[in-house]
């Protein structure tokens, strides 16, 4: 199912967390692409709160929505993706020229993939060992869609440039579900010595290889 697919990329491609050695987090202050190795160790310890020291979960999601958004708008219209009836319409009114609908669209989605990334990582689901009753709650997209509890693996990454306190990392991620790997190119920022990400450039990308 379509929307099963897209929360898989879009969760797997902003999070995974855990909780560090305290080599491997030196090692995650020092270069950008050491930090991708660090978020895998965190998915697999089920710590939340480690991963948001790598990643700007808000900053990364509400960039990535802006890239979603009309997207979902061409899926539902065409019946492609079927959803609620009231979020359907919340999402469609995108297209309605309303800035306000709009944000409110844009914060909605936020809030509900931050809800499913936290509750994939610390349920065990994206480290492929689920726990029988995790605390967290998952949302929107964890009652319509369920979760995928098969591994996601961060596989072939490197630091393609590096300049002050930005960098470009490019990795891939592997769905054990299928196989799959999706390539990701990340934006990165330096902020107190620790590297994040903080943007998936190729959003547009990955979602329309969903969608089409």
């Amino acid at each position: 199912m379509k929307k099963i697919i897209l929360s898989s990329i879009i969760c797997a491609a902003f999070l995974l967390a855990p909780v560090m050695s305290g080599n491997l987090a030196l090692a995650a202050e020092k270069a950008p692409a050491d930090t991708i190795a660090a978020l895998q160790n965190a998915v697999d310890t089920r710590n939340s709160k480690d991963a948001e020291k790598y990643i700007d979960l808000d900053r990364v999601t509400g960039n990535a929505v802006n890239t979603l958004l009309p997207i979902v708008c061409k899926a539902i219209e065409s019946s492609q993706l079927k959803l609620e009836p009231g979020v359907a319409a919340l999402l469609s009114s995108v297209n309605s020229g309303n800035a306000a609908a709009r944000l409110m669209a844009t914060q909605f989605v936020v809030a509900e993939t931050r809800k499913f990334v936290l509750y994939g990582v610390e349920s065990g689901s994206f480290a492929g060992k689920p726990v029988a009753a995790p605390q967290a709650d998952g949302g929107m997209f964890l009652t319509l869609g369920g979760i995928d509890k098969h591994r996601k693996e961060f596989i072939k990454t490197r630091t393609v440039e590096e300049s002050g306190n930005k960098a470009v990392v490019a990795t891939s991620i592997k769905d054990y579900s299928n196989g799959s790997v999706y390539n990701l190119l990340l934006d990165m920022e330096k902020h107190n010595d620790t590297w994040r990400v903080v943007n998936i450039k190729n959003a547009e990308d990955l979602l329309n290889l969903v969608f089409h």
